[in-house]
């Protein structure tokens, strides 16, 4: 049976407890204007990508993707109403290629996201859509897609998620609808809310579980500045919802924990890719906040990822 690495994580706030618990939102006199992301050749070191995003107020308002090798930009805007984000739009090279939509219930409480893409004649070629629906302290969601060439929607997922009393997403047990299979994540958190265990788990045949995969992260006491404007411009809710769907692939060397773990990310392992080693060096400010984080991932000590964060403060 084919396996697939596409997990998708939803939310339910258990208790009115706030989300700034370990990043506070605003703090005085700390003021982001930009972030530099850079891909390197581990080859070369030489810069293949580099994407700027401005930040006003602690938000972010645009990313400018741009490749040295080439004429390509992508630009994508962000959109807020009351606070919460509600759109973003995405252009290659001024054609706009991508629309994503945050639909929200009177209570401030995300219920539908939807992402169309485009096509090079300006039409909708697929829409990927997330229904959501709490009850009794579960959150259920329903991924679904539809091409252009459909008339409905086509269920791809459905999961429930759990999360604790500081909006951490602990359990989250979703069905593959394409496979035909079950699998479930148990998450594992330190005092100050950073991912410290994660652990999937794919549901057999006979009703036991089998481990997929089992992943360890520590940290710094840096603040962690990309998870900072993260949060304040997309929310930890959200965050926690739609995360996993930043990570189709299931491609490690993107440390996913890096957008949303309250202090900066020092190294991890995973059960997946034994004898690798996944390492980050972080600069910080007076304030403690990140100034620079650089991702290596190695092979038998040999370097086969690297990208870094540049933080700029006003």
């Amino acid at each position: 049976m084919k396996k697939i690495f596409f997990s998708l994580s939803l939310l339910f706030i258990l208790t009115s407890c706030s989300e700034e618990n370990a990043i506070e939102k605003n703090p005085p006199g700390v003021s982001v204007s930009t972030i530099i992301r850079k891909n390197y050749n581990t080859a070369t070191n030489a810069v293949m990508s580099t994407h700027t995003t401005n930040v006003v107020n602690n938000k972010i308002q645009s990313t400018t993707t741009t490749n040295p090798a080439n004429t390509y930009q992508s630009i994508t805007t962000y959109n807020y109403v009351n606070d919460n984000i509600s759109s973003t739009e995405t252009t290659v090279n001024n054609v706009l290629t991508r629309k994503n939509n945050y639909i929200y219930d009177s209570n401030d409480k995300l219920i539908e996201y939807r992402s169309d893409s485009y096509n090079s004649q300006g039409q909708i070629s697929y829409i990927n859509k997330v229904t959501f629906n709490r009850l009794q302290g579960i959150i259920y969601a329903d991924l679904s897609r539809k091409s252009i060439s459909s008339t409905t929607f086509e269920p791809v997922t459905s999961s429930e998620l759990i999360l604790d009393q500081n909006l951490n997403e602990i359990y989250c047990k979703k069905y593959d609808h394409l496979n035909d299979e079950y699998k479930k994540m148990e998450t594992t958190y330190d005092a100050n809310n950073n991912i410290i265990k994660q652990e999937q788990f794919l549901l057999n045949q006979d009703g036991t579980y089998s481990n997929l995969s089992t992943d360890n992260y520590n940290y710094g006491t840096a603040i962690n500045t990309l998870a900072f404007v993260n949060m304040n411009s997309i929310g930890k809710e959200n965050m926690m919802l739609l995360y996993h769907l930043s990570n189709d692939s299931g491609a490690v060397n993107e440390f996913d924990i890096k957008t949303y773990s309250p202090n900066a990310l020092n190294n991890f392992n995973t059960s997946l890719f034994l004898g690798y080693d996944f390492i980050v060096t972080n600069q910080a400010n007076s304030n403690n906040y990140c100034t620079y984080s650089e991702y290596n991932s190695y092979n038998s000590n040999v370097l086969f990822a690297k990208f870094s964060y540049e933080f700029l403060f006003n």
